[in-house]
């Protein structure tokens, strides 16, 4: 009782917190930790306020924030699971031609649910693999509510050295639904860093993801006919901060600026939060 009472006092306090973020850019679990879980038999719970905002178009600006809440269990230190629930709220539209065309709004973007199993190669370095669902029951205007698989190679290097580094190699298969989808990324992500002591840890961020399958939408030429839709290469650089305050409690921070072609808008996001294990 005393756990499940502790647990959740915790999701309140993620949720006022409240690095991964679920962005319009790159998904929140390409800011996964790829390392094993330090704490077996145990409920992971991650919450962050993150303040995002994209240059749509000149003069113009999108913004949004965002408490993604992250809870799983780590079955032991290679098995574990979790389910994402990205909250936004959107703002209206900072447009100088057309002021408040669209009004903000509060609701849940797509979740997701995802496992991984994170075997060692050494005593420094694991590698293992990570599935994830996105669930199409988010909020209408904030959620694209599409089904997605998404398959990743996890690599962790720094169990026992200072220099970490955290990589990810992947792509996210994205489905039709009412003749309609995304198209479909590959991506890498990697996140070199240093541990200043045992406590506190700093990393850099570089990522890229390049679409590999069309998307597809409705053609407003040929009613009831569809067209092929091209995809964006993004890329995006950053950086993230952990202090640990204790064995179960770690106080993170990061920040992501993406660039991208020249028909693509340049977007930011700042986030902060708490990053919580309760042993069972």
């Amino acid at each position: 009782m005393k756990r499940l009472i502790a647990f959740t006092a915790l999701l309140v306090l993620v949720g006022a917190a409240s690095v991964s973020a679920e962005v319009f850019f790159h998904p929140m679990i390409t800011f996964e930790n790829c390392a094993q879980n330090y704490t077996p038999k145990a409920l992971i719970a991650n919450g962050h306020f993150v303040f995002y905002m994209s240059e749509a178009v000149a003069d113009a600006r999108d913004k949004a924030i965002h408490f993604p809440l992250d809870v799983g269990f780590a079955f032991d230190e290679r098995w574990s699971a979790s389910f994402v629930l990205p909250l936004v709220k959107t703002m209206p539209v900072d447009d100088p031609i057309t002021p408040d065309v669209e009004k903000g709004k509060f609701g849940l973007a797509d979740p997701w649910i995802k496992g991984k199993f994170i075997p060692m190669l050494g005593p420094n370095i694991s590698v293992g693999p990570r599935i994830a669902f996105r669930l199409p029951v988010g909020t209408d205007g904030i959620a694209v509510k599409h089904m997605a698989i998404d398959f990743a190679g996890l690599f962790h290097m720094g169990y026992t050295t200072a220099f970490k580094l955290d990589a990810q190699v992947g792509m996210t298969l994205e489905l039709a639904k009412d003749n309609v989808k995304s198209p479909s990324p590959f991506y890498f992500v990697a996140e070199p860093g240093y541990a200043f002591n045992p406590k506190m840890s700093f990393c850099g961020i570089i990522g890229v993801a390049i679409p590999v399958l069309k998307g597809e939408e409705l053609d407003p030429t040929n009613p009831g006919q569809t067209r092929d839709v091209d995809g964006f290469k993004e890329y995006w650089v950053g950086e993230k901060f952990n202090w640990k305050l204790s064995p179960n409690v770690t106080i993170n921070e990061v920040f992501s600026y993406r660039l991208g072609d020249s028909d693509t808008t340049k977007d930011l996001y700042f986030g902060a939060g708490v990053t919580a294990t309760i042993p069972f």
